[in-house]
């Protein structure tokens, strides 16, 4: 997505560009955040405007006799009220925790008040507002935990790698959880430390731990949960952490 100009109202807005899949019970992703309005989910963006480009579908899902069932995507744009800087753009340590914080106010907000789990922590979900508090966006993936089966009609698991839990990078069969987007705000806030904080590690040290990021199967085959993804509230937790400026 990128920021424009709407010529009309000369109003900044976000806008996202992207192919959303056809599939039955997926929910626009304009109207999850009207419906995120309506419940007053906090730290959330506002829905601009934006709909399906008419016509513009793909057609390889009906062509030929494929032996793994193809999804089929149509086009979509939509455009935001609020543009915010990127998670990795924070100006302080205090800052960028505060920022995961407010998104997992969002996130709790969305799965407490509107039965919508996001499903999709990371890096680039999560941006700053100019006033410094953080907004949780991109939706398209979310669930509506009231009627899970027509709305989880994905062929694919959903997610950023790096940071889906451990339980789900294991058993991708599994259905995805609260404490899995629980845990994957912890490896956003632990990958974003180590790649733009002040440190005093070694560049060999610090590749073995960056590696260790994205070597969470191994890590955790025969581990439990780690306690961050169990805990009520974690943005308490969070908004607790003293990291080095």
């Amino acid at each position: 997505g990128h920021a424009r100009i709407d010529l009309e109202t000369k109003m900044e807005v976000f806008v996202k560009d992207y192919w959303r899949p056809c599939v039955e019970g997926v929910e626009k992703e304009g109207d999850i955040y009207q419906k995120l309005r309506l419940h007053k989910v906090r730290n959330v963006a506002t829905f601009y405007c934006g709909d399906n480009i008419w016509g513009q579908k793909t057609l390889a899902q009906d062509c030929g006799d494929s032996p793994y069932p193809l999804e089929g995507f149509e086009h979509y744009r939509m455009g935001l009220r609020e543009v915010g800087r990127r998670l990795t753009e924070f100006k302080s340590t205090q800052e960028l925790v505060h920022a995961i914080a407010d998104a997992m106010e969002a996130h709790q907000d969305a799965f407490d008040k509107a039965k919508i789990l996001h499903r999709d922590i990371s890096v680039g979900n999560i941006v700053i507002k100019a006033d410094g508090k953080g907004m949780l966006i991109d939706w398209d993936l979310s669930l509506d935990i009231s009627h899970p089966q027509s709305s989880a009609r994905r062929l694919k698991r959903t997610g950023t790698w790096q940071f889906i839990s451990a339980r789900l990078l294991i058993s991708p069969s599994l259905p995805h959880e609260l404490a899995d987007d629980r845990e994957s705000a912890f490896w956003v806030l632990l990958w974003v430390s180590l790649r733009y904080t002040n440190y005093n590690l070694s560049p060999d040290e610090l590749a073995r731990r960056l590696k260790m990021i994205s070597s969470v199967p191994s890590r955790f085959a025969t581990r439990k949960t780690p306690p961050f993804s169990l805990v009520p509230k974690p943005a308490k937790i969070l908004r607790k952490l003293q990291l080095p400026s």
